[in-house]
């Protein structure tokens, strides 16, 4: 079963918006991706071959080996999203080459930011595969404790980066408290409801999760990081957009969901593992809420469990209770709900339209990463 027939209708839909605002190039089409994937191997260079690695070849080499491996693949949405912000944000006479290189780099510290967190997150979940490679914490010389000590190293040379390359701009602090508060916005994320604890799954607790774990870090940090090297920090920049960032938040996270269940692993490039795990997901909330108690009762006894029968049992569920058709119905109305609300906008907004219009397209196109 395919992850839903939105694909190609909606975001044909999104890209026709797009292309009416003239003054918007998209990103894919004007050499800016490759330009972005090209700064990759100088980066990793710059920090394997620099002087905190000097004296530990053996260390560097493994650094090298964790920042290629886990940076292969994957659409890079979030880092061509930050450089994409800037393009829109920054006042066309203040772009130089020299910011769009600062830009990159700012793109590239959010992907890093994110490699590190992943590392943890298949560790905790028991993925097996990500990007279509298998999980960095199964490969025979990492394992569950090294991968802890690998994500914070990880962590750290995002941090270095950025004092290397911002640490003598006036907006240095604030990009490293930027970086913070998303790390606080995950954590809080990860108190989702304890597996299996159907009382809690809530459709309140689902939109509070998901909100802490996919607002911050997917629109709030490019977009703000991108604000503070323009020169526009504005603390209230996302007051009258922070319903539209939320409402994308949701829909990523329930087709997130939808995918983990019913995706093809070799098109999203992981397996899902969430009804093994337990999950408060967008498709365990539903199903309770439609249930009967003979079903219900089913679920209890399956959702949790590892073994291929029963999590096949819950996909059954699932579907009988016709939560694909229901998630279709959803999807569809929640898309077309974000795309009214941003075309509502004003034009001079802080954020413009446009910009929260691509943002949304690059991020669909993504999906799952």
């Amino acid at each position: 079963m395919g992850s839903s027939a939105r694909d190609f209708k909606l975001l044909n839909k999104m890209d026709v918006l797009i292309a009416n605002e003239k003054h918007l190039i998209p990103i894919n089409e004007n050499g800016e991706k490759e330009k972005f994937l090209a700064m990759f191997p100088e980066i990793v260079s710059t920090v394997v071959d620099g002087p905190k690695f000097a004296s530990m070849p053996d260390i560097a080499s493994r650094v090298k080996k964790l920042m290629e491996y886990n940076s292969a693949g994957g659409n890079k949405a979030r880092g061509l999203m930050t450089v994409c912000a800037y393009q829109i944000l920054a006042d066309a006479g203040t772009i130089t080459e020299e910011t769009m290189r600062l830009a990159r780099i700012l793109g590239w510290c959010v992907e890093l930011f994110q490699t590190s967190l992943l590392l943890l997150d298949d560790m905790a979940d028991k993925s097996t595969t990500r990007r279509g490679a298998t999980c960095w914490y199964r490969l025979p010389d990492v394992g569950p404790l090294m991968v802890i000590n690998d994500s914070l190293l990880l962590l750290t040379i995002v941090f270095d980066i950025l004092k290397e390359n911002f640490s003598d701009k006036p907006c240095y602090p604030e990009i490293l408290y930027t970086f913070n508060e998303t790390v606080r916005h995950l954590c809080l994320g990860q108190y989702d409801p304890a597996p299996r604890e159907f009382k809690q799954f809530t459709v309140e607790n689902f939109n509070n999760y998901s909100n802490h774990s996919w607002t911050y870090y997917t629109f709030k940090l490019p977009i703000y990081v991108s604000l503070l090297l323009a020169n526009k920090a504005d603390k209230n920049v996302f007051d009258n957009v922070e319903h539209i960032l939320v409402d994308m938040a949701l829909l990523l996270s329930m087709q997130n969901d939808y995918a983990d269940c019913f995706g093809d692993e070799a098109e999203f490039g992981k397996a899902g593992n969430d009804i093994q795990e337990g999950k408060c997901t967008w498709l365990a909330v539903q199903a309770l809420a439609r249930c009967t108690p003979a079903q219900r009762e089913e679920l209890a006894a399956c959702y949790g469990a590892a073994d291929a029968h029963r999590v096949l049992r819950v996909k059954q569920l699932y579907e009988q209770l016709q939560l694909p058709a229901l998630y279709r119905e959803t999807e569809r109305a929640a898309f077309d709900s974000i795309v009214d609300k941003i075309q509502k906008l004003p034009a001079d907004n802080k954020l413009p339209p446009v910009l929260l219009l691509e943002l949304f397209r690059m991020i669909e196109e993504m999906r799952v990463d």
